[in-house]
C-alpha cells in the first residue's frame, strides 16, 4: 500500500516591511546614540512617543538629522567602532527599497524616468541611507554597486522569482549593535511618508504572493491526485488565516499619508492605489 503524498511544507512567511521598519528605526536609533557619545548637540525635545514595550520612550528623528550624525561619528577622534552589521543593516534596507525603485522606473515612460529619479521615491534611499552608509563605511572597504537595468523583467516573472531561496548573507546580520537602545520615531516630511506608504504596500503585495503560489502548488497536486482534497481545503484555510494576521499586523505598522485614512483605505484595498499611483 502506497504512503499518501506529503504535501509540499509552507514557506516560511516574513514580514519584509517589518524587518524594514525595524531596519530603520534601529540604524536611527544606533546614529543618535552613538552621535550623542561623540558630542553631538541634540535638540531639547522630550521623549515624543510610548515605544510598543512601554517601558521606554522613543525619540523624534527628523530624517534630515540622520547625516549630521553620521558626520559626526566619522569625524570624531578617536573614531567609534563601526560595526560590521549597522553597514549591513543600512544596506540591506537599501537593496530592498532600490529593488522597488527599479521597478517602478521600468514599468514607467522613459520620459518620466528623469522625473522618477529627482522625486522622494529615491530621496530617502540615495541621499539619505545610501549618504550615511558612504559616511559610515571604513576607508578602503570595497564599494559593490547596486546591479543597474534599463529593462526590467515582466510582473509575473518578478513575483515567480520570489520563490527562489534567498540566498543573501543580510539573513545572518546580527541584532547586536541595536540592542539597549532607546527606540526612537522617523519623522518624514509629507512626500516622504507618501513614498513610504506606497513602498509598503508594493512589499506586503509581494510577500502575499508567497502563500498564494503554495496554495497553486498544492492545488495543482491534487488536480493531478496527488494530494487529498481535506488535506489542501486544510491548508488553505491556514494560509487564508496567516493572511489576515498578516494584514493586521502591517495595519499597525502602516504610516499612512492624511489623504489615505483608514477608514476610508482598509487595508484590502490598498492594492488598488497601486494603480492609482
Amino acid at each position: 500500500m502506497e504512503s499518501a503524498a506529503r504535501p509540499p511544507p509552507p514557506p516560511a512567511f516574513r514580514s519584509r516591511v517589518k524587518r524594514y521598519t525595524e531596519d530603520t528605526r534601529n540604524v536611527a536609533a544606533w546614529l543618535r546614540q552613538t552621535a550623542l557619545n561623540c558630542g553631538y548637540a541634540t535638540s531639547a525635545v522630550p521623549p515624543s512617543l510610548a515605544s510598543g514595550s512601554g517601558n521606554k520612550a522613543e525619540y523624534l528623528i527628523k530624517t534630515s538629522d540622520l547625516i549630521p550624525m553620521a558626520e559626526t561619528i566619522a569625524a570624531h577622534k578617536p573614531q567609534p567602532t563601526i560595526p560590521q552589521d549597522v553597514i549591513a543593516t543600512i544596506s540591506r534596507a537599501i537593496k530592498l527599497r532600490r529593488r522597488e525603485t527599479r521597478y517602478v522606473m521600468s514599468v514607467g515612460a522613459k520620459s518620466k524616468r528623469s522625473q522618477l529619479e529627482d522625486s522622494t521615491h529615491t530621496h530617502f534611499t540615495e541621499r539619505i541611507l545610501g549618504k550615511v552608509r558612504d559616511v559610515l563605511r571604513p576607508t578602503g572597504q570595497p564599494f559593490e554597486p547596486e546591479p543597474q537595468a534599463d529593462t526590467m523583467p515582466s510582473l509575473s516573472d518578478r513575483l515567480a522569482s520570489l520563490s527562489m531561496p534567498d540566498t543573501d548573507e543580510s539573513d545572518t546580520i546580527s541584532e547586536e549593535p541595536f540592542n539597549n537602545l532607546t527606540p526612537v520615531y522617523i519623522d518624514f516630511d509629507d512626500m516622504e511618508v507618501q513614498d513610504e506608504f506606497f513602498l509598503a504596500i508594493e512589499i506586503f503585495m509581494e510577500d502575499m504572493f508567497y502563500v498564494r503560489q503554495y496554495i497553486d502548488t498544492i492545488w495543482t497536486s491534487y488536480k493531478h491526485g496527488m494530494l487529498e482534497n481535506n488535506v489542501c481545503s486544510l491548508l488553505t484555510n491556514t494560509a487564508i488565516d496567516v493572511v489576515r494576521l498578516a494584514e493586521r499586523q502591517f495595519a499597525l505598522l502602516l504610516r499612512r499619508p492624511k489623504r489615505f485614512p483608514a477608514d476610508v483605505f482598509p487595508v484590502w484595498k490598498l492594492p488598488a492605489l497601486l494603480y492609482y499611483k
